[in-house]
C-alpha cells in the first residue's frame, strides 16, 4: 500500500477517514462509526468492557470509547450520521442501541473494498453503499423519515454560518417549539444543538481539507474560534484535528 499520508473524504451524510499510529482519549460523537483495520488488530474500550484483538467493530452513535492502535498498518474509520439511510440499515440489520457490535465475522467481505477504498478515493460514495449493502444484506431504499426533520436538516445545513435558533427552524418546518424538539430526537437520536455542533464539525473539517487553515475553516463552520472548534472536536473524537490530520 503506497499512500502516505491520512485520507479525509467526506460522503453524503458521513465521512471516511483512513489513518494509522491511532489511539484516543475517550470520547463520543453523533456519528455511527465502523472501524476496520488492515492487518494489525486494535483495542476499544468503553465505561462497561474493553473489547481486545478487534478487527471491525461497529460503535453506535453517542457510545462512549476509547480506541488503541499504535501501529503502521492503516484502519478504515466510516463515520455516518444517524439520520443516514446507511445507518437505518445498521440500525435494522444490528439492532444498534448502546452496544458495541464486534463483526469480525463479516471480515471477508472486506477485503476488496478496503484496498478500493485507499486507491479510489473518487469512488468512496459508492464503495461504502456497497460495503453497507454488502454486511447488512439489505439495499437502500425509502425509510419512513418525516419530511419536515429531512427539511429541518437541510435548512440547518444551508444557514450554519449564523447562529441558529431552534424556534426559527421549528417555524420554518411549521412545528411548535416542544413537539419539533421532540420529534428531532426521536427521528435523528440526538437533540438539536448537539446535531447542529455535528454539523459544524463537518463543514469545518470540509473547508479545511479543500486548502482553507484551520482558523479560517472554523468560522465556515460557524465556531466562534480556533479553541472553540478544537475543544468540541476533541470532546468528540478524543483527539486534536491537528493530531488525527498529522502528516
Amino acid at each position: 500500500m503506497k499512500q502516505q499520508k491520512p485520507i479525509l473524504r467526506f460522503i453524503n451524510g458521513g465521512a471516511v477517514y483512513i489513518g494509522k499510529d491511532i489511539s484516543t482519549k475517550t470520547h463520543r460523537h453523533h456519528a455511527i462509526q465502523l472501524t476496520i483495520s488492515f492487518k494489525q488488530t486494535f483495542e476499544i474500550t468503553t465505561p462497561n468492557e474493553t473489547f481486545k484483538n478487534c478487527r471491525f467493530v461497529i460503535i453506535p452513535e453517542n457510545v462512549p470509547h476509547q480506541f488503541y492502535c499504535p501501529s503502521e498498518d492503516y484502519q478504515v474509520f466510516i463515520y455516518l450520521d444517524p439520520f443516514n439511510k446507511l445507518s437505518q440499515l445498521l440500525k435494522n440489520k444490528f439492532t444498534l442501541k448502546s452496544n458495541v457490535i464486534i463483526a469480525d465475522n463479516l471480515l471477508y467481505k472486506v477485503p476488496p473494498l478496503i484496498e478500493w477504498l485507499v486507491m479510489k478515493g473518487c469512488e468512496m460514495q459508492a464503495l461504502v453503499i456497497k460495503f453497507i449493502e454488502l454486511i447488512t444484506n439489505c439495499t437502500i431504499a425509502d425509510s419512513n423519515k418525516d419530511i419536515r426533520i429531512t427539511k429541518s436538516i437541510k435548512y440547518l445545513t444551508n444557514n450554519l454560518d449564523k447562529a441558529i435558533k431552534i424556534s426559527e427552524v421549528a417555524s420554518f418546518v411549521c412545528l411548535s417549539e416542544s413537539r419539533f424538539a421532540h420529534l428531532f430526537k426521536l427521528q435523528v437520536g440526538i437533540p438539536f444543538r448537539r446535531y447542529i455542533l455535528w454539523l459544524r464539525i463537518q463543514k469545518t473539517l470540509l473547508s479545511f481539507v479543500t486548502g482553507n487553515s484551520f482558523t479560517t475553516a472554523c468560522y465556515d463552520g460557524g465556531f466562534t474560534d480556533l479553541p472553540h472548534f478544537n475543544r468540541t472536536f476533541r470532546e468528540m473524537f478524543g483527539n486534536t484535528p491537528s493530531s488525527i490530520l498529522k502528516g
